[in-house]
């Protein structure tokens, strides 16, 4: 697995040299940097995204050719001496995964406890539509079952009066299931609530129109995020990227994931840790 470490300052080249400009030349000029990665809230989250980005783009890499330098050098016999080097361990590759890394992470937003409490009520509400999809079928059925007490009675075929209370009874349970049911999932819906309301701040995928002026500042807090993830992590995000072979199977994701942000999330640990207990003392 492979940690984020402080203190990057150059990425190894690997075969035949770097090619093309450093990523951080690169990203210092698309984005300002903030000071230093704890300057986000929710940074571990942060980083889930970001790296979730970054594999997608491996996922969708299609198998490439090596890179001939040979023709780049040539020797007294007219030869090509550069080297051959594997795409899937070079700058570039490195370079193209990064390009545009940062802007493109504008699906994300940050959501703190009222708007966890606002999409749970959404969710509900989807579910309520179902479940009214569902009451309609029940009550098609009831009303078939009514017109067929009615085709007996056309037919002279009365219903006995234990079939009636039978039925009224049936009725009347059903009724007062569907309450009880109702009054249940009320009463469990405020208590989420009341729990969502106590859920940290969190990056997620984007969360509705409601929060766009929001997600404007959020989005280039984020950008500034990932820069600065960059400049700090050059080596260790690079390493993770020529771990995977091109394409990068799914499966690989999670660890890719949390392995690049395990300092992170840790840092963030500790933090709210010593958050904790200074409120207790």
């Amino acid at each position: 697995m492979v940690r984020l470490v402080r203190g990057a300052s150059r990425r190894r080249g690997c075969g035949g040299g770097g090619v093309g400009v450093g990523v951080v030349t690169l990203m210092a000029l698309v984005v300002p940097a903030v000071t230093g990665v704890g300057a986000i809230e929710a940074k571990c989250s942060a980083c889930r995204c970001m790296m979730k980005t970054m594999f997608e783009r491996l996922e969708e890499e299609g198998p490439e050719l090596d890179l001939d330098f040979s023709r780049n050098r040539v020797g007294e016999d007219g030869k090509g001496t550069g080297k051959v080097v594997s795409y899937a361990r070079s700058e570039t590759r490195v370079e193209t995964v990064l390009d545009g890394l940062c802007k493109s992470l504008t699906r994300y937003g940050l959501a703190r406890g009222p708007d966890h409490v606002r999409m749970a009520q959404e969710a509900r509400k989807r579910v309520a539509g179902s479940d009214r999809g569902r009451a309609a079928v029940k009550e098609a059925r009831r009303v078939l079952d009514e017109e067929e007490a009615q085709d007996r009675e056309a037919r002279g075929e009365s219903l006995s009066e234990e079939e009636v209370e039978a039925a009224e009874a049936a009725r009347k349970a059903e009724e007062d299931a569907k309450e009880h049911r109702k009054a249940r999932r009320k009463a469990e819906a405020e208590a989420e609530d009341r729990e969502l309301l106590k859920k940290p701040a969190e990056w997620i995928e984007d969360f509705g129109s409601e929060k766009k002026v929001e997600n404007v500042h959020n989005q280039k807090v984020m950008a500034q995020f990932c820069a600065v993830m960059l400049d700090e992590h050059e080596d260790a995000i690079a390493e993770a990227i020529w771990a995977q072979p091109t394409p990068a199977p799914s499966e690989a994701g999670p660890p890719f994931v949390e392995g690049l942000c395990a300092s992170v999330c840790a840092d963030e640990a500790a933090e709210e840790q010593r958050r904790s207990s200074h409120q207790e003392l």
